[in-house]
């Protein structure tokens, strides 16, 4: 029994083993990145934002759903790619596994450089900015954070919350401010597809004080869906093989169930010769 013990240990190791991205660079074993995470973050509450307790949205994601997940890579490069990074993911990789291939089922190379690829990178690089560290420290008061795993360290309702919470502040720098995170340093970039939204001097610090004043390019519906999709996309990015090791980990559990019986059989086997032929005092 203790054999068996020691074998379900080791096929969890390697189950939790494949949950890190490690065909994207990151290599088992690998921590978090220390300059994903803002160090004056305060440690997060479950299911609260960081500075005001405020409690997130729910949200509900198919990382699986190829379609979303173009949708959500065009929004990241068109309107995240130019200060954030995912230096854990490949363009290639990216493109195979959003859907981006031809009818052999091969990467559609001129697919995904024609419509997901703006810099001169390869197809096999990682997919990183373009901004120099030191410009955009001295242009946002820090240096904007690599995204690869944001959504595993913060999760999907967290970001999609916090991308919702943006409202209109001219004492800002940029003119804006956050309800989930104050006096975040990143503008509002998807301002102008959500339109000019305030926050309601009239009513307590919530989502619900925040009031759309002026549309911006999509409906409300639409700017929901499309931050969905995004948040899919970062859910995907953060762990690429999430849906492989849900599937290896039905095999295992279906093999250990297997080894479990044997394991019962054998030992009744066992017990039973040694009860109709118990050892006498001589053997012992």
């Amino acid at each position: 029994m203790k054999l068996i013990v020691k074998c379900c240990i080791l096929l969890v190791l390697m189950i939790n083993a494949h949950a890190l991205p490690t065909s994207s660079g990151l290599s088992a074993g690998s921590s978090l990145d220390a300059n994903m995470l803002d160090p004056a973050d305060k440690p997060r509450g479950v299911g609260v934002g960081y500075d005001e307790g405020i409690p997130l949205l729910s949200v509900s994601i198919k990382s699986q759903d190829k379609t979303s997940l173009q949708r959500g890579a065009k929004m990241f490069v068109n309107y995240c790619a130019g200060c954030h990074s995912l230096q854990y993911m490949r363009y290639s990789r990216m493109g195979e596994d959003i859907g981006l291939v031809n009818y052999k089922g091969e990467l559609d190379e001129a697919l995904l450089t024609q419509n997901l690829m703006f810099t001169q990178a390869d197809i096999h690089d990682a997919i990183l900015n373009a901004m120099p560290k030191n410009d955009a420290k001295g242009w946002f008061g820090n240096t904007p954070p690599d995204l690869s795993l944001v959504a595993r360290a913060r999760g999907p309702a967290w970001i999609y919350t916090y991308l919702k919470s943006f409202y209109a502040d001219e004492s800002r720098p940029f003119g804006a401010n956050n309800l989930l995170f104050k006096e975040v340093a990143m503008p509002n970039v998807l301002g102008p597809l959500s339109g000019k939204v305030i926050l309601s001097p009239n009513l307590a610090p919530s989502m619900q004080a925040l009031v759309l004043i002026e549309n911006g390019q999509m409906t409300p519906q639409q700017f929901d869906s499309a931050l969905v999709d995004l948040v899919t996309f970062l859910d995907y990015v953060s762990e690429p093989n999430k849906w492989e090791r849900h599937r290896m980990g039905v095999f295992v559990l279906i093999f250990l169930g297997v080894l479990w019986i044997l394991a019962f059989k054998l030992k009744q086997s066992y017990w039973q010769k040694i009860r109709k032929n118990p050892p006498k005092e001589t053997d012992l």
